[in-house]
């Protein structure tokens, strides 16, 4: 584990969940599960492969909503993986975040402030505007992931040309001295973190050299979930844990 190993920051996530089992998935966002004795059609808050988590008879946890706008009445929100609970909405951490940076100490970003959300610059849209420590605008981009294999956290679990694009802007930003940070979020035990080289190797070439580049900071931040029970009703809780090592598997 990394420095901050007594950091224990926890959020529950404000929506009850059901369990079901997964069937099968059409498409990206788009998963059918059976839920009492029926096919139930799911949105999928993911579009990362997650091959290895969505397998048939997977014990998976939906969540329901009345919103006319929406084509599906539910969406899959969590899978359980032997004994792990794997949130899966990719976006949950980043729309969370600016709950707590500043009044709890989130693993790496302790005392910052937000400043904007979902900023533009040029014609690249990041995540946030924070302000650290010393008073200074650090650009913010956060990357989730779910995927683990021998205990070494990996992204991205396929092809993100976004992501390297993401990557190549911050490395931009920075060298013209603009303070930048990538905060890869883990949603799985691991104990390191490396890019996905044989998935996307391009996006490893760019991670590599970001990571020399002066005014650019990249943290890994883990994150566990459980499922909690209150008020006769389950739901998904999620704990900020520490940093992780960033280390190529030998």
């Amino acid at each position: 584990m990394g420095k901050n190993s007594q950091i224990d920051l926890t959020y529950t996530y404000p929506i009850p969940v059901e369990k079901a089992t997964f069937h099968s998935r059409p498409n990206r966002f788009i998963v059918e599960v059976k839920y009492n004795n029926e096919i139930l059609v799911c949105h999928l808050p993911n579009p990362g492969r997650m091959q290895e988590l969505l397998l048939p008879n997977s014990t998976v946890f939906i969540t329901f909503h009345s919103s006319p706008t929406r084509r599906t009445k539910a969406s899959l929100v969590a899978v359980q993986f032997e004994d792990e609970i794997i949130q899966l909405q990719s976006n949950l951490v980043a729309n969370w975040l600016p709950q707590d940076i500043g009044t709890n100490e989130v693993p790496g970003i302790e005392n910052w402030k937000v400043k904007h959300k979902e900023f533009t610059i040029g014609i690249h849209r990041f995540d946030f505007i924070l302000i650290n420590p010393d008073g200074e605008k650090v650009i913010t981009e956060i990357k989730s992931t779910t995927r683990v294999k021998n205990g070494v956290a990996c992204f991205p679990d396929g092809v993100s040309s976004r992501a390297s694009k993401h990557l190549n802007a911050l490395m931009d930003l920075a060298k013209k001295g603009e303070k930048s940070l990538v905060i890869f979020i883990v949603q799985r035990f691991a104990s390191s973190f490396w890019p996905c080289e044989q998935v996307d190797p391009i996006f490893t070439k760019v991670f590599k050299k970001a990571l020399k580049v002066p005014n650019l900071q990249i943290l890994v931040t883990l994150a566990v979930s459980s499922i909690v029970s209150k008020s006769g009703k389950n739901y998904i809780q999620i704990k900020f844990i520490d940093q992780l090592r960033i280390e190529k598997p030998k």
